[in-house]
């Protein structure tokens, strides 16, 4: 990472600080009533963060950024939870922020760090594009080339199964893009697919220096005796379309990965604790409150939320919650004055404080009020659930 940045670069990531707040604002608006204008605003925001950031040389961001219109994109090819899709944006904006700030203040440990813990997305470094040698696959990243939605949507929806991210180009020309600035353990291709046909690109990434030059590739034709040559042979497959293409092209990748497919797991407790069966969420935010209602949508608690934390007192006697969720800042009053007065009322329920703050001195200022437990804001509605019951078991 560059020692400094200019003006110009420190003044794009003030920026795009308030960029990050709008993109989590329309993630978690894609469900309402306008969500298909909220999901064009996102895509909007998302192509500009890609490309500006990439010219400024923030590569990490850029990729994440792609990384999310990749998603948008197959909520109209594939069938996915809904919860899913929220968590997996929320996943990338949430890497974004960290990386943002870590720009900021050219903290390269902090960078190295991310680059590390996200290994199984393969951020890249300026400096070292290639994976660390003898480092296991975690999460593999394939790149599906193919302008035929039918086919990427049976594609997705068998590899979806799995703990794989899958990325989506419908042109040569936009594939080699993706190529040259992001690393794949896999890359399937049409191969009469437009601008630039599959053994064409196969030759290009062979031969151009990049960090998918020994990436297996996968050429898939609906034409027989068409297998022309390969610059790797003993890296790339060529492969018939037939009606079990999806299943075979997920055998083939498992071979030449060389690493076992993972099924998805529901991180979800199937059996939510007998003690837990309502509870109240009280927070001045509405894309919180229905994140919350998203979370506990599939499970045997009732929930009731509240905007206005003056209600709080006489909802807590009325609906008697096992569990209140309490946000810190509202402006009508605060977190730890709401729980002064629900304390003082004698509410009996256990209180869980929702915050954004990450400061260790503010975090232990929070504890000091009483509060049972406390909850990071963002939270991923597929694993909330989960993680309040953990909480509440502990508190």
């Amino acid at each position: 990472m560059q020692d400094q940045f200019d003006e110009i670069t420190l003044t794009y990531l003030d920026d795009l600080k308030h960029d990050l707040g709008d993109i989590e604002t329309l993630i978690l608006q894609i469900d309402k009533i306008h969500g298909d204008e909220n999901r064009r605003k996102l895509a909007r925001i998302l192509h500009s963060v890609k490309g500006t950031a990439g010219s400024f040389g923030l590569a990490h961001i850029s990729s994440a950024a792609h990384r999310m219109e990749d998603i948008l994109a197959q909520m109209k090819l594939v069938s996915r939870p809904l919860e899913d899709v929220i968590d997996a944006l929320m996943h990338e904006r949430d890497l974004m922020e960290k990386l943002l700030i870590a720009y900021r203040k050219h903290d390269s440990l902090t960078l190295e760090a991310l680059t590390e813990k996200f290994s199984g997305q393969h951020l890249t470094h300026p400096q070292k594009n290639a994976p660390l040698p003898g480092k296991k696959i975690s999460n593999p990243r394939i790149l599906i080339i193919e302008d035929s939605k039918i086919v990427i949507n049976l594609i997705l929806t068998e590899f979806n199964k799995y703990e794989v991210t899958c990325s989506v180009s419908q042109d040569g020309y936009n594939a080699l893009g993706r190529i040259l600035q992001e690393k794949f353990d896999f890359i399937i291709s049409k191969h009469h697919v437009a601008l630039i046909d599959g053994p064409s690109l196969e030759k290009i990434v062979r031969q151009v220096p990049n960090q998918n030059k020994e990436t297996p590739f996968l050429i898939v034709s609906s034409q027989k005796n068409e297998t022309p040559q390969t610059q790797k042979p003993s890296l790339t497959v060529f492969m018939m379309k037939t009606p079990d293409l999806a299943k075979e092209i997920l055998q083939t990748f498992s071979s030449r990965i060389a690493v076992p497919l993972v099924p998805k797991k529901d991180p979800r407790i199937e059996k939510p604790i007998e003690s837990l069966k309502k509870i109240l969420a009280i927070d001045d935010s509405p894309e919180i409150l229905s994140l919350i209602a998203l979370g506990l949508k599939k499970y045997p608690i009732e929930l009731r939320s509240l905007s206005n934390p003056n209600q709080a007192v006489s909802t807590a006697k009325e609906f008697k919650p096992d569990l209140i969720l309490l946000d810190v800042q509202m402006p009508q009053l605060d977190g730890p004055a709401v729980l002064k007065n629900l304390k003082k009322e004698g509410i009996e329920a256990k209180i869980f404080y929702l915050t954004g703050t990450s400061s260790p001195d503010e975090l232990a200022e929070l504890k000091k009020t009483g509060v049972n437990n406390i909850i990071s804001k963002p939270f991923s509605p597929k694993t909330f659930c989960s993680l309040i019951q953990e909480k509440f078991l502990s508190a």
